[in-house]
């Protein structure tokens, strides 16, 4: 009876919507009925003697006048709590009326080819198209099965009415191949076709939204999103998400939000899970001088058990943009889908037992910019009860199971960011986080510690792009063949690239990948390409 309640609620808002732009876009006009004239009426003016006026000029003024302005001295203090402005939808950056087709194309080792090809076009003021084609694919012949392959190919268009509304559409089709290659090579041996798995995943979305102000300054998105998997064991999932979300701005500045999204999920291999989520999150957010302070709930539904989590921020500005203080505390359900968790890890069997993820953090911190630099630090405190781990499975070692237990968790986290000359960016984050469980030894397969750093530098009129990154992250922890906890190898992956572009629609690029050769085994028995190249032409037409 709740779920049919909340379905009607959904379908009532849309309605309202769609109803409210269609009565926008009518015409009014009067009814063509006929009148009765039942006296001519006969106007006419009183005959008045006409009055006669001659202008004159008045004298010139020769005489100077010097005239002194005092305008006394005012400091205006600014400082505020920059609000969270939400955009009132938009369009995307433009694509170079120039150069509307994008291509990419390379080689490199090992076995490595590459491709992408986009395309996006304005037609008119009401009418943007783009499409995208992209393949990637290794194979590293040194090591039995040790290949991938990710090919996609999408299609978006948006139709902008002189109303104020738009309609999108999107579809994408992605075939994501991978092989099984975490055995012993030494004295085992597997044909392609038992250790190949490959995803194929369909995905179309939709959208109405307001890209203009209307009359009661309000904005709204109301769509869709739809996904279908299947891969090469038969296993099957869909899952199909309606979000309806609203904002109406008090005195132009203070937002008041309302998110509704049902998101409904269906997994079958052996069996059949279906999972349904119901999500109301609204919320008001205040802004007064130096304060800014967000309130919300965020009311969940899971087979028709609700829970409310709390939705709360605030921020205070202590010395203009320089130096900032915020917190808050937030919880949800996070959802997990056999989509995301083979995203995340791709050699899992495919018979799975999934569950939600619940949970509430509390956090705080600081953040602000001085001159060119800019910078966060965060501490957390979280609690994720259904939180997934990864041990490899007990009837096939090579793929991995899902294991599901309540963890807390400290994270510790700071960014920093600056131009340290004009073209030149640095930045570079890195995070720590302290994992308690209440089953589990260790949290399986999860990082604790992770670093990066990254550095860019456009030189040569800006024909010439230099990048370099670096990612250290510790050894997960496993079992290993003793059933005793143990940890990988850690990553240190140092990586170098640059594009040259020789002409306006032409360039070159090259990618040097783990300069280190770190063969760091990010699953167990999955060791790492180690180092990697890659090289081709950029074309724009």
């Amino acid at each position: 009876m709740l779920r049919k309640t909340i379905f009607q609620l959904l379908f009532t808002l849309f309605g309202m919507t769609i109803l409210g732009i269609s009565i926008q876009a009518q015409e009014t006009g009067l009814p063509d009925e006929e009148v009765e004239v039942i006296k001519n009426f006969d106007a006419k003016l009183k005959q008045v003697e006409r009055l006669k006026i001659v202008p004159v000029l008045p004298a010139i003024d020769t005489s100077s006048r010097n005239l002194t302005y005092f305008i006394p001295e005012k400091d205006i203090n600014l400082e505020y709590a920059a609000p969270k402005i939400r955009p009132l939808a938009i369009k995307g950056e433009k694509p170079d009326p120039t150069y509307p087709g994008y291509i990419k194309a390379g080689y490199g080792t090992p076995s490595s080819p590459y491709g992408e090809f986009k395309y996006s076009n304005i037609f008119n003021e009401q009418f943007r198209f783009g499409a995208e084609v992209k393949h990637h694919s290794a194979d590293y012949k040194d090591l039995e099965h040790q290949k991938f392959s990710n090919s996609s190919l999408g299609l978006s268009g948006t139709y902008y009415k002189p109303e104020g509304y738009a309609i999108n559409g999107r579809a994408k089709y992605n075939v994501n191949e991978v092989y099984h290659y975490g055995y012993d090579h030494s004295d085992t041996s597997f044909s392609e076709s038992a250790v190949k798995q490959q995803f194929k995943i369909l995905d179309i979305g939709g959208s109405l939204f307001n890209n203009k102000e209307n009359i009661g300054d309000l904005n709204y998105d109301v769509g869709f999103d739809f996904y279908s998997l299947k891969d090469n064991f038969a296993s099957k999932e869909t899952g199909i998400v309606v979000n309806l979300s609203a904002t109406k701005w008090v005195a132009d500045r203070d937002p008041i939000d309302l998110r509704i999204r049902a998101d409904f999920t269906s997994f079958r291999d052996t069996t059949k899970q279906n999972f349904n989520n119901f999500y109301i999150n609204p919320s008001y957010t205040f802004h007064g001088g130096a304060v800014r302070i967000k309130a919300g709930i965020n009311l969940v539904s899971q087979d028709d058990d609700f829970k409310f989590y709390p939705d709360v921020e605030g921020t205070i500005n202590v010395s203009g943009s320089q130096f900032l203080v915020f917190g808050g505390v937030e919880g949800s359900l996070i959802k997990n889908t056999y989509r995301n968790l083979t995203t995340y890890n791709p050699f899992l069997v495919s018979q799975l037992r999934i569950q939600n993820t619940e949970y509430i953090e509390a956090y705080g911190g600081i953040k602000g910019s001085f001159k060119q630099f800019n910078y966060e630090g965060k501490v957390g405190f979280k609690k994720a009860k259904g939180l997934p781990l990864y041990l490899p499975d007990v009837n096939d070692t090579k793929r991995f199971n899902v294991i599901y237990d309540t963890v807390d968790i400290v994270g510790i986290s700071g960014t920093v960011g600056a131009e340290l000359i004009p073209g030149m960016m640095l930045s570079g984050t890195i995070s720590q986080n302290i994992f308690s469980l209440d089953n589990e030894e260790k949290a399986w397969h999860l990082p604790s510690t992770e670093l990066n750093v990254n550095a860019s530098y456009i030189t040569l009129e800006d024909k010439l792009l230099l990048r370099a990154d670096l990612y250290v992250a510790n050894g997960v922890p496993y079992k290993n063949a003793l059933d005793q906890t143990d940890n990988l190898k850690a990553l240190l992956d140092l990586s170098v690239g640059g594009e040259y572009r020789v002409t306006d629609g032409v360039g070159v690029f090259l990618q040097a990948n783990n300069l280190t050769n770190n063969k760091r085994e990010r699953w167990q028995r999955y060791p790492t390409f180690g180092l990697n190249v890659l090289g081709g032409i950029v074309a724009r037409f």
